[in-house]
Formats: C-alpha cells, structure tokens, sequence
C-alpha cells in the first residue's frame, strides 16, 4: 500500500494490498482500500465503506456510510456514493447515487449503470432484461414487479433533480 502527497489515513481505516492513496485523499473511520484501489484527489472514505478491487475514487467524492466501489467501478467528479449503496463492475458515478435497500438485494443506481445485487449492467440493458434476469436469479413474476416499481421511483427521481 502507498499512501503519499497531502493524503492522510485516519482512525481505525486501513489501505493494503497494492491500494494507493494520494493526493489529499482522506481515509478514515474503519474504512479500507485494499487489491488495487485508487482514491485521489480530495476523496473521502469514511464510515465503514469499502473500496477495493481496481476501483478508483477521486475528485471531491465522498464514499461513506457502508458503501462500497469495487471491480472496474469509476467514482468521481462530486459524486456521493452512501448508506448501503454498491458501485461495481464498470460503472461509474459522477453525482448523487442513488441506492435502496430491499428484503432481497440491495438496488444502487449511478450515472449510466444499475446494480442488483451483484449483477451490474446500464440503465438500458435493464430496461430490456429484467424480466428475464429476475427470472434466471430466482425473482417470482410479483417480485420483478415490485423492482421495476423501485427502479421506476428511482428513475424518476433522477430525472427530475437533473
């Protein structure tokens, strides 16, 4: 792990692995990076987040609460990424992302990307599949029902803080 520049690791955070922390980045708290994570820039990592894997977190972000940005995820600008919200696979968030907490999964929506669970494709590719995805991941026909409901909300909240 490096940690360099102006940045500072604080608390009870962790950075390991080959992570790398610069810039004035902040990790505090009990949050980790860890694997091959990047957070830089003015970044905050706090709370009990978790960022890892090839993640890369910069800007004036703020990644808090339980959160976590993992695989190829891409965080920046001033996105805000918190509470149980998880930005993975190749997504990327560049404001506010939004995400719920169901009985089943949990549902993060980012820029251009939707995250059920632990499957991650863009807005558009759910709009096509989700009856189908619902179905190959044990979801009942009532259960995708009361997702597209949850995504509808959340879309429509979107567009209008757009």
């Amino acid at each position: 792990a490096l940690v360099s520049g102006n940045a500072w690791v604080n608390g009870h955070a962790e950075v390991y692995g080959n992570a790398w922390v610069y810039g004035n980045a902040r990790v505090f708290g009990n949050a980790r990076v860890r694997g091959n994570a990047i957070v830089s820039g003015n970044a905050w990592v706090s709370g009990y987040a978790l960022v890892y894997d090839y993640a890369q977190v910069s800007g004036d972000t703020l990644v808090s609460g339980y959160a976590q940005v993992s695989g190829n995820a891409l965080v920046y600008g001033n996105a805000l990424v918190s509470g149980n919200a998880w930005v993975n696979g190749n997504a990327t968030a560049t404001g506010l992302v939004q995400s719920v907490t169901t009985y089943k999964n949990n549902i993060t929506v980012t820029d251009n990307h939707i995250i059920i669970g632990c499957q991650c494709h863009t807005i558009e590719h759910w709009k096509a599949n989700i009856d189908r995805i619902g179905k190959d991941n044990g979801y009942s026909k009532q259960e995708v029902k009361a997702v597209k409901r949850v995504l509808n909300g959340l879309l429509s909240l979107r567009k209008e803080n757009s």
